[in-house]
C-alpha cells in the first residue's frame, strides 16, 4: 500500500508508529500488519474521544525476544505472518474504559491491561478475554 492509500485508509496512524522499533529489520520502514486488524482499530479510533498512542506494534523476531514477548506473540511480523496486536497507553480509568469499549464495538475481543505501565494490549484472538499483566 503506498503512502497516499495508507493516509486515506488509516488517517489516525502513521507507518512509523506501528513499525518495529529494533531499528535494523525490514519492518522498521514498512510494518507488516494485518489490514483486517488495523481496519478494526481505525474504526474504533474514528469514534473514540481518546487519542491512541501506540507503544508497540509490529516486532521482528529479535525485537520480540528483546522485549520479552511470547514465542508466538501476535506482535510478530515475518515474511509469512502479519502483526495482529497493538499496545496503547492510557492515562486513567475513564480512558481505559473508552478505549476498550470502542475497540470492542469495532470487533476486538482480546485485551490485557498493564496497570503499572498504563498500557493496554489488544489483538485479534477470537475469544473474549479481558485480563491483567502480573
Amino acid at each position: 500500500m503506498n503512502d497516499k492509500q495508507w493516509k486515506e485508509r488509516y488517517p489516525n496512524f502513521s507507518k512509523s508508529e506501528l513499525a518495529c522499533k529494533c531499528g535494523e529489520c525490514e519492518y522498521v520502514k514498512e510494518p507488516k500488519i494485518s489490514y483486517t486488524f488495523l481496519d478494526k482499530v481505525q474504526k474504533a479510533r474514528s469514534v473514540s474521544p481518546i487519542p491512541y498512542k501506540v507503544t508497540s506494534g509490529c516486532r521482528c523476531w529479535t525485537h520480540n525476544k528483546n522485549e520479552g514477548g511470547a514465542e508466538k506473540s501476535n506482535h510478530l511480523c515475518t515474511e509469512v505472518v502479519s502483526t495482529n496486536a497493538l499496545d496503547i497507553t492510557y492515562k486513567n480509568g475513564w480512558e481505559l474504559f473508552a478505549i476498550i469499549r470502542d475497540l470492542m464495538d469495532a470487533g476486538i475481543k482480546y485485551f490485557r491491561i498493564n496497570q503499572k505501565q498504563k498500557f493496554v494490549h489488544f489483538d485479534n484472538r477470537g475469544s473474549m478475554v479481558i485480563g491483567f499483566y502480573k
